[in-house]
């Protein structure tokens, strides 16, 4: 029979994980990994050889590999991996920046013992990852426009950014675009303006300060050709997106990247 310190003991043990592990709200992402864009079975390889033990020694119990997104040290391997990869936690252009060292480092997030330690050895792991990954011929570049802060939004509430230099003829692309008081812009309603002829474009992301944040991923969808002077992207209206603060309103600046974007007068 258990005596009452024996099971206050027990229930401590129970509960000590979930204190530890705290569920908070998704981070910010930093850099996405252009060396993994899929979940395939070369990046899966490296994955299980090189993250995914130290993943699941130190940041399972109740949460990555249980509830808290992303759930990147779950038992089916195929399951983290695929989170792993949809989570874009690795910069390979910067190791050092990768959210999965970033978020013991420089946010002291449920480390295991010193953070600044535990930022090291995730370090390791994740260049040990990087390494592994077989290289593949390089994509062509997106194309992207200008920055543009929130300064230069016209008294209608538009914004607009000049895609002269990447279609090699006059074009603007235009989103209503308001500050919201709940951490970040809504924009709404992607266009073509003062086109000269037929633009064909293809996955347009929305940049802040230069990085793509994949929750900001709405207009990806963009796959059409406007035809001169202009149109709407999407058929539909309105389509809106939050795209959320990073330094904030006074200081974030815009830009636009695009898979393609292709002026067909010359075709």
């Amino acid at each position: 029979m258990l005596t009452p310190w024996r099971k206050i003991f027990l229930l401590l043990l129970a509960v000590a994980p979930l204190a530890a592990c705290k569920l908070e709200p998704l981070p910010e992402r930093r850099g996405g990994n252009s060396k993994v864009k899929s979940a395939d079975a070369d990046t899966l390889a490296a994955f299980q050889k090189t993250l995914l033990p130290l993943l699941r020694s130190r940041c399972a119990g109740q949460c990555h590999g249980v509830q808290q997104t992303p759930t990147f040290a779950v038992g089916n391997d195929e399951l983290a991996h695929k989170a792993f990869v949809d989570a874009q936690v690795v910069s390979v252009e910067t190791p050092e920046n990768s959210r999965l060292v970033k978020r013991l480092a420089a946010d002291s997030h449920n480390c295991w013992s010193t953070c600044a330690d535990n930022g090291s050895e995730m370090l390791a792991a994740v260049k040990e990852f990087i390494g592994a990954v077989p290289s593949r011929a390089p994509s062509a570049p997106a194309k992207t426009s200008g920055a543009q802060g929130f300064s230069a939004t016209d008294p209608q509430g538009v914004i607009r950014f000049n895609l002269e230099n990447l279609l090699g003829k006059p074009g603007l692309l235009a989103m209503d675009i308001k500050q919201l008081d709940a951490g970040g812009f809504q924009v709404k309603d992607p266009r073509l303006e003062n086109l000269s002829a037929a633009v064909k474009i293809r996955g347009m992301k929305v940049l802040v300060n230069g990085q793509f944040d994949a929750r900001n991923g709405t207009f990806l969808e963009a796959n059409t050709t406007v035809a001169a002077p202009g149109g709407l992207l999407f058929g539909r209206s309105p389509t809106t997106m939050i795209i959320l603060y990073d330094k904030g309103p006074a200081m974030d600046q815009l830009s636009l990247s695009f898979e393609e974007l292709e002026n067909l007068e010359a075709k």
